[in-house]
């Protein structure tokens, strides 16, 4: 069959956005995430100007005792505190632009607006780099995980759409899958033992969606990749700054692998997967 009806993303790659995330083994305090807030001025030299809050409820229970014959009453004080904090580029409304986000338990990194690894993942480390400099001495790395969205659209009759010449028939796609004419959904996960770049257990999980939007057909690949240390990984921001990029890159591999298991060699063609 034919797949040139069938349009990657963003045309010379599939790639609709991409998830970094790096996750600490304490979640940060009240005192911690005040100080985040103050990271404001680097993110803005690197573009990302928009600050937003994000607020948490906190309950804490106290005991009061009025008297010694009273029984022992207990009341609650409730308040807000800072949950994390969004460093984004200026949108309009209902973009979705790059962000950093900063929570007590982890840094999210969103690019919206993915080109190729090599130019997106020297900006991944600028933004990293001013987040980790201000948690990496007190906190270690316990998991480092990367996820891809990719997209293609199929610009002609769904009835037209061959799954043999999208898909491989080797890896991941069940036989009744290629049957259907209609929309369907896999979902695969399984777990490896690494060594490289340090040891690791990795959670692989991929999602295929067959949707149909306005009449129109589209395949939808989520690939998550998901690295937890044996050991946690101090100094993530100094001495072990280049073993943390080392797993990203990993990471990064095994997407490709398992798009290369998933696709035929036309549509990895497309999207150049066989470049960085």
């Amino acid at each position: 069959m034919n797949i040139d009806n069938l349009y990657p993303y963003a045309g010379n790659h599939a790639v609709q956005n991409a998830i970094f995330v790096v996750e600490w083994a304490e979640p940060l305090k009240t005192d911690a995430m005040i100080a985040i807030n103050k990271l404001a001025t680097k993110y803005k030299n690197l573009g990302l100007s928009h600050v937003q809050h994000q607020q948490m409820l906190e309950v804490n229970f106290e005991h009061m005792q009025t008297a010694a014959q009273e029984p022992r009453q207990t009341s609650r004080v409730s308040n807000q505190a800072l949950s994390g904090i969004v460093f984004a580029r200026p949108a309009s409304v209902g973009e979705i632009s790059r962000s950093v986000t900063i929570s007590r338990k982890n840094c999210m990194i969103a690019i919206p607006d993915y080109t190729r690894w090599a130019d997106v993942f020297k900006d991944v480390e600028s933004y990293l780099k001013i987040a980790l400099e201000e948690v990496g001495s007190t906190r270690p790395l316990t998991t480092i995980g990367l996820q891809y969205n990719d997209v293609f659209n199929w610009k002609d009759a769904p009835s037209e759409l061959d799954l043999r010449a999208v898909f491989s028939e080797k890896a991941f796609i069940p036989p009744n899958a290629f049957e259907q004419t209609g929309l369907w959904h896999l979902h695969h996960g399984y777990l490896e033992n690494h060594s490289d770049p340090v040891p690791h257990s990795r959670v692989e999980n991929i999602n295929v969606d067959m949707l149909d939007t306005a009449g129109e057909r589209i395949i939808q690949i989520v690939g998550s990749h998901r690295a937890s240390l044996r050991e946690p990984l101090w100094q993530s921001h100094l001495k072990n700054k280049s073993v943390m990029l080392e797993v990203f890159t990993s990471l990064h591999k095994a997407n490709k692998i398992m798009l290369g298991k998933l696709l035929t060699s036309q549509v990895c063609e497309k999207i150049r997967l066989t470049t960085d």
